[in-house]
């Protein structure tokens, strides 16, 4: 009876169907309808999920407030994770242990003999530990948790490029786990589908660099080293950036954290 009370919705589609939707139910009985952005459709509480009907989202959560429908195009739904959402809970289980025996990818170093450490005045490699051009009014914009694919995240995105940095970094943790779908949707921009559009990690004028972190390693880090290097054009996930008077070292302390967890 709940579900065909959400599913009688008209065809309203977008921002508009996703209110409609979530105000939607029985006399007595309101908020129990959930809006389903990579369907466009409305369904009850319980049935908007994995294997129960169509996808939600990208997320595989649907909408459950009216003050989540203006993100509804966004690949993530997330919302208040484990007070309001245990679905969100339940989908980040399922994900750590779908994945949780992906191989793992093989550390990258520099190639060449290179040394990993760049002048930050330029983004370009350099050899000599003491070199370094002047820098005067340097912005870098660093983020970390932001792989979220959330509506979120896209308005945060929009505020570090109004900033207009020269180096953009991302300091860890693409949601669920990191996997190449999760970082295509949540990093670079790609649409999930049809309905949804992807969340793009500003790029800095002169570089961008991706940390690890466990949330990478949980699928085995493929999705950070094949996807995300492919995005920032690194080689590796530690770095040197300086100045004639500033030294910034990234290093990654995610790597070793894969297959940690006690048996």
């Amino acid at each position: 009876l709940y579900r065909a009370a959400c599913m009688q919705l008209p065809g309203t589609k977008g921002t508009q169907g996703c209110r409609k939707c979530i105000a939607k139910g029985l006399p007595g009985f309101t908020g129990f309808c959930r809006w389903c952005p990579a369907s466009q459709s409305c369904e009850a509480a319980g049935f908007a999920g994995r294997g129960l009907t169509q996808v939600c989202s990208a997320s595989n959560a649907g909408v459950n407030s009216a003050g989540q429908c203006w993100a509804q195009d966004a690949p993530y739904q997330i919302g208040d994770l484990f007070s309001f959402r245990p679905v969100d809970g339940e989908e980040w289980i399922y994900q750590s242990g779908l994945h949780f025996d992906d191989p793992l990818e093989d550390f990258p170093t520099y190639p060449g003999g290179r040394t990993g450490m760049f002048d930050l005045s330029t983004g370009e490699p350099i050899e000599n530990s003491s070199a370094g051009g002047p820098v005067f009014g340097f912005v870098i914009a660093a983020a970390s948790d932001w792989g979220s694919g959330t509506g979120e995240a896209g308005v945060l995105s929009s505020f570090m490029e109004a900033d207009k940095p020269a180096l953009t970094m991302h300091l860890g943790d693409i949601y669920w786990v990191g996997t190449p779908a999760q970082f295509d949707s949540n990093m670079l921009g790609i649409a999930p589908n049809k309905q949804q559009t992807g969340v793009k990690f500003p790029k800095g004028s002169l570089g961008t660099f991706f940390m690890n972190g466990n949330h990478e390693m949980i699928s085995g880090g493929t999705g950070l080293m094949k996807n995300g290097f492919g995005y920032t054009g690194q080689k590796t996930t530690y770095a040197s950036y300086q100045s004639d008077f500033w030294r910034f070292i990234a290093l990654d302390t995610g790597y070793l954290c894969y297959g940690s967890f006690p048996p």
